[in-house]
């Protein structure tokens, strides 16, 4: 009886499934209009024959996907097209390449017009690129073991974004010498992940040729994705561009090829210390929020061919959010990003709360909603924990704490490794040219690696000075600064033209001095008396730079307040005025625009 009852309920949810398949289905030829009959007659070719059964479940696909697919066309676009034209030489795939990068500018996407798939799009098209991906699939042996709907999803689109339609999977073959020698190889057969290194594309002169992209239109990480997936699909291995759309730990975002696989965390392709979330770009539509009369959500996430895999990269978890204002539908997850929240997450407002789905750990969130167009905050924000614990960065006004800033942004390993090698660095000076009779002033010293200090205590007057580093060490500076009895720079001195970049105060640009003992020479032209000096390592301009105007805010009552207002007169700063467990921010306004939010927990600086 059991399995009787059971049978019937998997009946029914197969029922259930060709329902509602069949009903988009029904609903994207209703949509149509003129096109209609194209996009039956395909339906048409493949139900004839039983043996089709696949190709015809392949056409339903594409066809219920459809809206929403179109390719860009305009005069801007003709333009770039005829300049291109008149290079010679240019194989196919570079072509391909450059109209795909094309259509991703702001400036095109602004001056162009959509002519939708659905409206236009042609039978005999798409019968003849449904047969060479299905030629595709029975060619290469191991997509026999990659699931159906892999295979749909990854290799069978004819379209990867906005691109003029042509017969791509003609253009690009796979040796024929590669794929007998891969039927014996099960290993591969097995898994589709290290196929890339063993499939390789009949190659032409010029076969991609990324500079002369670069040269007419920019191309960035998302290019080289849609590139790489383009390759792989061309080589039967299922794959797809993943994004982070803000980084919840710097500036900015970041796009990827993935090989797909199922059961597979991916990981290893990012390097990221954090994730709040990863989307990938589908053919197929995905369940979007839908507005409620006129209320504003943004772009991102009216889009229906993003789709969340951010539980494909990390240990991800869900995270519920009380809503006490009534009349909002839909509330946000937002990050610190381009120095300002941005949201990163949507969800719907069910009985008074928000179910946020696969969230990222060690990442600071901000719960937030949209009055017309307006980011407005719903709670204080809260570090999700790496143990999944929530802790909310309100601030404590009643208890204050003193804070040492030496830098408004986290070190990375190359700027460690910079202020490493200024460990031991001596300080030598003489009054001789060739250091006959010298005296050693001291050592370069740091407490934090942010710079390095050596205070002269001497009162001996020296012409002639030079800093030298550990014995096969070498000097990567940024600057170096001599200051007088009143604290004062002095500016007075000779230098060989190489290394001018070390004395220029900007702490941007840097030399690099190699050999067993590395050495920076300074000639005053008169002996003087110096009693500080000052070495800031090469760097990201990131530190606190004398005369530099600074800003320290903290998070409280829904917005930014501001703690105080200085112009920097060291390399550091000092603040004695902060509420406990707040979440801090300081800006540079003279320059740089990497800053991150952090917090204070008693012993160090924790940047977010």
């Amino acid at each position: 009886m059991r399995f009787l009852a059971l049978s019937i309920i998997i009946l029914l949810l197969m029922a259930c499934e060709d329902e509602c398949r069949h009903t988009r289905l029904n609903t994207v030829l209703e949509a149509s209009g003129m096109n209609r009959g194209e996009l039956e007659k395909v339906l048409q070719y493949y139900s004839s024959k039983p043996k089709d059964s696949l190709k015809l479940r392949a056409a339903e696909f594409l066809i219920k996907n459809m809206p929403g697919h179109y390719t860009l066309e305009g005069e801007l676009i003709d333009k770039y097209h005829d300049e291109f034209q008149k290079r010679s030489g240019v194989s196919y795939f570079t072509r391909k390449m450059f109209d795909l990068t094309l259509k991703s500018k702001r400036e095109v996407l602004l001056n162009s017009v959509k002519k939708e798939d659905i409206f236009c799009i042609k039978a005999d098209y798409l019968i003849h690129h449904i047969n060479a991906a299905f030629a595709l699939r029975e060619t290469c042996s191991w997509l026999q073991n990659v699931p159906f709907d892999v295979f749909l999803e990854y290799i069978l689109p004819y379209r990867l974004e906005h691109e003029n339609l042509d017969f791509w999977l003609d253009s690009l073959k796979i040796l024929p010498e590669e794929l007998n020698e891969m039927r014996y190889k099960e290993d591969i057969n097995r898994s589709v992940l290290d196929l890339d290194r063993h499939v390789h594309l009949k190659m032409p002169t010029a076969f991609y040729d990324e500079q002369l992209i670069k040269n007419m239109v920019y191309s960035n990480c998302y290019d080289e994705a849609r590139r790489d997936v383009f390759l792989k699909r061309a080589k039967g291995i299922p794959a797809a561009i993943d994004f982070i759309p803000y980084y919840p730990h710097r500036n900015g975002y970041h796009h990827w090829e993935t090989i797909v696989s199922s059961g597979v965390k991916y990981i290893k392709n990012v390097h990221l210390k954090k994730v709040a979330k990863v989307y990938r770009r589908t053919f197929s539509r995905n369940d979007i929020v839908q507005p409620i009369g006129d209320e504003y959500i943004p772009e991102f996430f009216l889009d229906p061919f993003n789709r969340d895999v951010t539980d494909s990269y990390v240990d991800a978890m869900d995270v519920n959010v009380k809503v006490e204002i009534p009349q909002i539908h839909h509330v946000y997850l937002c990050v610190f990003c381009n120095l300002k929240w941005e949201p990163i997450a949507v969800t719907n407002v069910k009985k008074g709360s928000a179910l946020f789905k696969n969230m990222g750990k060690g990442v600071v969130y901000l719960p937030a909603y949209y009055n017309n167009k307006e980011l407005c905050a719903l709670e204080v924000p809260f570090i999700l924990s790496l143990s999944g614990n929530r802790i909310y960065c309100s601030p404590d006004t009643n208890k204050r704490m003193e804070l040492h800033l030496t830098r408004k942004y986290p070190f990375n390993k190359d700027i460690y490794k910079f202020s490493k090698e200024l460990e031991g660095t001596v300080v030598i000076a003489s009054n001789n040219k060739e250091f006959i009779q010298a005296d050693t002033v001291g050592v370069l010293s740091t407490e934090n690696m942010h710079y390095f200090n050596l205070n002269v205590t001497c009162d001996k007057r020296y012409r002639y000075w030079k800093i030298v580093a550990r014995e096969f060490t070498s000097l990567n500076i940024a600057d170096i600064v001599f200051e007088d009895s009143l604290q004062k720079p002095i500016s007075c001195f000779r230098i060989d033209s190489k290394f001018e970049k070390g004395f220029d105060r900007d702490p941007l640009t840097s030399i690099t001095i190699s050999g067993r003992w590395a050495t920076l020479p300074v000639d005053f032209g008169k002996s003087i008396q110096v009693s500080r000096v000052i070495a800031t390592p090469r760097g990201d301009g990131n530190g606190i730079y004398p005369d530099n105007f600074y800003e320290l805010f903290y998070w409280d009552n829904n917005k930014w307040k501001s703690l105080k207002r200085e112009i920097a007169t060291d390399y550091c700063l000092d603040y004695n005025n902060i509420p406990r467990n707040a979440l801090l921010w300081l800006r540079n306004f003279t320059t740089g625009e990497q800053e991150r939010i952090f917090t204070w927990d008693g012993e160090e600086i924790l940047y977010w």
